[in-house]
């Protein structure tokens, strides 16, 4: 009896002890639900404990890193900088950063065009190599919009809606989804992010081109428009983003996206050309300026520093590759992950933007890097001075010259373009990057003038081809056709593309 009472009384000790525990357990967990996810500086916006998170530092909640480091790159914006998320783009910080230049209003001149080259928006890592690799898998990032960015950018819900309605037409598309809508994100793939930025875009530059200039009429037709992209989701699901945004009355039936009808990412058309595309000398090139980069990263403290701490791999990562990743981190308020054990942190983050910028600067200071950048831009500005020559001989034609154009593309689509016109500034294209040519025509004497904007600053006056010649602000259009003809190959000694390519 006295044994059997003993085992009684220690099995309800035992479930005394149990219900205990349970007890503080629910007392934590409630607290932690009172208390909310630690915000950055907008509290309203939320996300529930477990989910991806997708949205920009300064408007979500925290997020760390499973991997216990609490490296949280949203404190760059406490410390003044900026500069480094500036490669993010936000969508919510257009205006305070005042680049909002496009369709500035000349008195006396008409806009007659505009053409538009983007960078697809935000967008998940790649992989690159296996150094890389492993920073890149302690990072998930979602791929379908949540209840927060919905908030925070409250015409997007209606985009979601448009393209969610119309997923039936994705074999117009190639087959690609038109707009994010996974729950994960692969390597390269649009975020919601990135296409908040592309539909804000368009808006801006609606209001810009279609609001204050009337470039498209309100019976526009697909005619009036030439729209491309490279045949990548990304490019894609930025282009219908951009057009969501910017066409009057948003209708698929409205217009055409040419995706990838050719060969190569630089919008090479033989038939505009007139030359095969292919070219040899681009190979010898990038084969030539790869060695000599590779030699820099050898010397340099700077490249040399950041290639120590990133190494492990069969070759240390290119700190454009480690910036890549980082930044999917830091675009999307993440905790920076682990390396070798150790946690990334912000002065990591810091040295790997500059490293990377650093490499930049050898790249444009680089015979072989100049003279590759010219033959990868060379058929697109053929293909721009192609629709702007057409505006002077319009009575001549048996159509009607192209108002609006847009090309959606990639930062290797951008920064090469950048370096032939002479405007790279040694800074990677961020995401969502535009380069926008418009076209404008005097009242005084029907004389044509362009003019350049980039990132929304008016960069007109730094073109290669101006010089002093440009007229309250714009440079004659003359200038420009001369330059696509002759100009840009000039240090090729020849006009041809397809010489210089077999040089």
């Amino acid at each position: 009896m006295a044994v059997s009472a003993l085992g009684c009384a220690t099995w309800w000790r035992l479930k005394l002890a149990m219900l205990l525990v349970l007890v503080v357990v629910m007392f934590f967990i409630l607290r932690s639900l009172s208390r909310g996810p630690e915000v950055i500086r907008l509290p309203a916006v939320h996300s529930r404990a477990g989910e991806y998170i997708q949205v920009r530092p300064e408007f979500i909640p925290r997020k760390k890193s499973f991997k216990g480091c609490e490296n949280n790159p949203g404190a760059l914006f406490d410390y003044g900088k900026d500069d480094v998320l500036s490669y993010c783009n936000s969508p919510f910080r257009q205006e305070e950063r005042g680049d909002t230049g496009e369709g500035i209003n000349n008195r006396g001149y008409q806009l007659l065009a505009a053409y538009v080259v983007i960078r697809h928006g935000d967008r998940s890592p790649m992989g690159h190599n296996n150094s890389v690799l492993s920073l890149y898998k302690q990072l998930s990032l979602s791929c379908k919009f949540d209840d927060g960015l919905l908030q925070q950018a409250s015409e997007m819900s209606s985009y979601v809606r448009t393209m969610s309605s119309h997923s039936y037409l994705q074999t117009q598309f190639n087959g690609f989804e038109l707009h994010p809508e996974s729950h994960h994100c692969g390597s390269a793939m649009l975020t919601p992010l990135g296409a908040t930025q592309h539909v804000k875009l368009g808006l801006h530059l609606q209001g810009a081109y279609v609001n204050k200039h009337k470039l498209l009429a309100e019976n526009f037709t697909q005619s009036d428009m030439l729209l491309m992209s490279t045949n990548r989701g990304r490019t894609v699901q930025s282009a219908l983003a951009f057009l969501y945004g910017f066409l009057p009355g948003f209708s698929f039936s409205k217009f055409r996206l040419d995706i990838g009808s050719y060969q190569y990412d630089n919008y090479c058309d033989e038939l505009i050309l007139g030359q095969p595309c292919k070219c040899g000398a681009l190979l010898r090139l990038k084969a030539q300026m790869r060695e000599d980069i590779t030699q820099k990263i050898k010397t340099d403290p700077i490249l040399i520093s950041v290639a120590d701490r990133f190494s492990g791999a069969k070759r240390a990562p290119w700190p454009a590759e480690i910036m890549d990743v980082l930044m999917g981190y830091a675009c999307h308020n993440v905790d920076l992950p682990k390396l070798n054990g150790k946690c990334v942190d912000i002065d990591d983050l810091e040295a790997v933007v500059k490293a990377a910028y650093t490499l930049i600067g050898y790249q444009q200071q680089s015979d072989s890097h100049r003279k590759a950048s010219v033959l990868i831009a060379y058929p697109l500005v053929l293909r721009l001075s192609k629709l702007m020559a057409a505006h002077m001989y319009k009575y001549k034609a048996k159509r009607q010259p192209v108002k609006f154009a847009l090309f959606s593309g990639h930062d290797t689509t951008i920064s090469p373009l950048l370096t032939a016109l002479g405007l790279h500034d040694g800074i990677w294209p961020p995401f969502a990057s535009r380069l926008t040519f418009e076209l404008y025509r005097s009242v005084a004497n029907e004389r044509l003038y362009m003019r350049v904007v980039y990132l929304g600053k008016d960069v007109t006056r730094k073109l290669r081809f101006c010089g002093g010649s440009l007229i309250d602000g714009m440079c004659p259009l003359k200038n420009f056709l001369k330059f696509a003809k002759v100009g840009l190959l000039r240090e090729f000694q020849t006009t041809s593309y397809e010489v210089a390519c077999s040089g």
